[in-house]
């Protein structure tokens, strides 16, 4: 048999226009999902937040029951956090002499505000 030259060459890989599609393919969806996102980013944040102060009030109470004594959880919103207080020194417990309290900060959640007033969405 003769050889005529021409070997079919072993395609490897992704064509230019098979790139293409898949990149439009991603920027379309992105463009439909990111504004979902961010709609519900709000709302999570605030669902995060009350999770958490729930949570940390459930704490506050365990303890007390626990170690049949008074605990505090005081709200500091000039300076936008509140705390578990053990010994009602009223220090929030970021010092090393104090490792028993617990001081959540309220800018963790990005735009979730503590205080009274009516509710602002």
């Amino acid at each position: 048999m003769k050889q005529t030259g021409c070997r079919e060459k072993a395609v490897k890989g992704f064509s230019l226009v098979e790139l293409m599609l898949v990149i439009a393919l991603l920027g379309v969806l992105s463009v439909i999902s990111v504004p979902g996102f961010l709609r519900n980013l709000p709302e999570k944040r605030l669902k995060n937040a009350a999770r958490n102060l729930h949570a940390d009030l459930q704490r506050a109470r365990l303890w007390a029951v626990n170690e049949n004594k008074k605990i505090t959880v005081r709200f500091n919103e000039a300076e936008g956090y509140y705390y578990i207080d053990d010994d009602l020194k009223g220090e929030a417990g970021y010092k090393v002499w104090d490792t028993n309290e617990l001081r959540r900060n309220l800018t963790d959640y990005g735009g979730v505000v503590y205080g009274k007033g009516a509710a602002v969405k």
